[in-house]
């Protein structure tokens, strides 16, 4: 693992993934990036991300884009997703790349472990952020 993080990956932009992204971006506009292919892709390169009513142009990179590997990867996505979003985050997780998983439960730490190993897998738990997402609308506390 690397020890610092220049570089940040989401894997979802719903009410998770969209506050993570924010707090990042405020924190270095040029961290942080999505990884998001179909529609997804589409309406956030072009309309960006409303989080507490801020606009945010956060970078989103299809799949097959998303060169050279993230320091670290966040997997924001609901459990039906997950194993998409293993195949969508492939090109990103290099040998240093950290995981964190913000989904419930610890199924998911357990899937990306045996895809990319565990030793990539930091557990982690979502604390104090209620967030809702309502189209490319996020709004959290």
């Amino acid at each position: 693992m690397k020890l610092l993080i220049e570089t940040i990956s989401i894997i979802g932009a719903g009410a998770l993934g969209g506050a993570y992204a924010s707090i990042f971006h405020d924190m270095d506009n040029h961290c942080v990036s999505f990884v998001a292919s179909g529609d997804r892709f589409e309406r956030l390169s072009r309309e960006g991300l409303i989080v507490n009513g801020k606009l945010y142009n956060i970078p989103v990179f299809k799949p097959e884009d998303l060169l050279p590997p993230s320091d670290l990867i966040i997997v924001a996505v609901k459990h039906n997703q997950l194993n998409d979003a293993l195949r969508e985050m492939k090109s990103g997780v290099g040998r240093e790349t950290t995981i964190i998983s913000v989904m419930n439960g610890i199924e998911s730490e357990i899937k990306i472990g045996a895809a990319y190993g565990m030793e990539k897998v930091l557990y982690a738990v979502s604390v104090g952020i209620d967030g809702l997402r309502e189209g490319n609308r996020v709004n959290f506390k």
